[in-house]
């Protein structure tokens, strides 16, 4: 990882160690058993590079450290993620087989994105359980996007994404946070998602996240007549000190997104 020192005029690179050595080096996890996706016009198949940790959006917190995402060992998930385990978010979502930001709360929390549109999850560490224990497996968690499709104000029993809606339960999505951000005057989560036409996510966290997390998705406007602009593609985003989610669009626009300005309902079928 490259550090500029701006002060000094100093430039060095700090070697980010993985926690298991047989962690692939390609640059993405997906190409973990390929050497590489085609052969380079001036390198042929000399790997000329690696990518083991493949270090990604490092984010300052409020003591001036360092924090960043970085792969840390082989694909498959440890066993308290999976099926079985005793761990909270496991056991509502166990999770069979990249950005970060933190919350201004009392522990300073973690969330982070999963950086693809179909991971289904939106995940978080608690830094202060992290720091006080360093037990990882303790400190994080995370939730299905869950929309409160029923109407009632609360997460309850829900459909699959691959089930048609039903107006007595609420629906899980398939998605996955790209930027993320958290709204400082109510804490909800937001977070852009990469998929055609695209859209912008809120999780409202609930008291047991796990448990109570609940989700509005907000899709770009596309094909749509009454619509003033036409757009697709959000990428990274942010949300401002009012709350008003700021994010670029690979269709050549800036848009921003402010939910104080909705009149409609904003749950139910």
């Amino acid at each position: 990882m490259p550090i500029l020192d701006p002060v000094r005029h100093r430039a060095i690179d700090v070697k980010v160690p993985a926690r298991d050595a047989n962690t692939p080096d390609t640059m993405f996890i997906s190409t973990a058993n390929t050497l590489m996706l085609a052969p380079s016009p001036a390198w042929g198949t000399e790997r000329i590079w690696q990518s083991q940790t493949s270090v990604h959006n490092p984010m300052f917190d409020e003591k001036g450290r360092v924090w960043l995402t970085a792969r840390i060992r082989p694909p498959d998930n440890p066993q308290f993620c999976k099926k079985g385990s005793d761990h909270p978010s496991a056991k509502l979502f166990p999770l069979e087989t990249h950005h970060l930001v933190f919350a201004e709360d009392a522990h300073n929390t973690l969330w982070l994105s999963s950086g693809g549109a179909s991971s289904g999850i939106l995940g978080w560490l608690d830094r202060k359980i992290f720091e006080e224990t360093g037990d990882a497996q303790k400190a994080q968690g995370w939730t299905p996007f869950v929309l409160d499709t029923n109407g009632n104000g609360k997460r309850d029993e829900y459909v699959e994404a691959n089930e048609p809606v039903d107006p007595t339960k609420d629906k899980r999505i398939v998605a996955g946070y790209y930027g993320i951000g958290v709204n400082p005057i109510d804490g909800s989560i937001w977070g852009s998602v990469l998929n055609f036409p695209g859209a912008v996510i809120r999780v409202n966290p609930g008291d047991n996240p796990p448990a109570t997390a609940l989700t509005e998705i907000y899709e770009v406007p596309w094909n749509e007549p009454k619509a003033s602009i036409n757009g697709y593609g959000p990428r990274g985003m942010d949300i401002d000190r009012d709350g008003v989610v700021w994010v670029p669009l690979a269709s050549g626009h800036l848009a921003s997104f402010d939910r104080r300005k909705c009149h409609g309902p904003l749950n139910g079928p």
